[in-house]
């Protein structure tokens, strides 16, 4: 029988690393270059995000036919292909297009896994327990999106923004 605890270590690290650059995505993006000029620096900081946020909501709908398809043990590990391609163009990355697209297929990959982790708890939970482990998913989730927005900013102090990537993409 699967329960929730199959892949509850796999979806806080995943959220924890996807979320480690968040604290100082803004400095990073303003310190690169900027092809726009004719761009405010409020717009142009934001497009890292703008990009994320953009992925999931065109992604989304695609997340429960690829986990049915694929099953969702097979998504996740597939997943961690673009994600770590991703993170490591974060790292190489010298200009806020390349950043911008980074996030892009790190925000579609993201609502790939939580969907399909999601799925993976509605399916394979019983009827009585459902609200309990969806419970459970969500302090999961966000207890990993709130410990990597943290701790991403003291690595960021401690090994510089750029490295953050890399621990990001390990």
């Amino acid at each position: 029988v699967s329960y929730f605890t199959d892949l509850r270590l796999a979806l806080f690290l995943f959220a924890a690393a996807d979320e480690l650059p968040l604290s100082f995505m803004p400095l990073y993006t303003r310190a690169a270059h900027n092809p726009f000029p004719w761009l405010s620096e409020s717009v142009l900081i934001s497009m890292p995000l703008a990009g994320y946020l953009l992925a999931i909501v065109l992604v989304s709908p695609f997340a429960r036919p690829l986990a049915q398809w694929r099953g969702p043990r097979t998504l996740l590990l597939l997943s961690a292909v673009p994600t770590l391609a991703a993170h490591l163009a974060l790292y190489f990355a010298t200009s806020v297009p390349e950043i911008a697209a980074a996030r892009l297929v790190i925000g579609s990959v993201y609502a790939l896994v939580t969907l399909a982790c999601q799925d993976y708890v509605i399916d394979n939970t019983p009827r009585e327990e459902r609200d309990r482990s969806l419970g459970m998913f969500s302090t999961v989730l966000f207890g990993g999106i709130f410990c990597g927005t943290a701790l991403g900013g003291v690595l960021a102090d401690r090994l510089g923004q750029a490295n953050v990537f890399l621990l990001s993409a390990a």
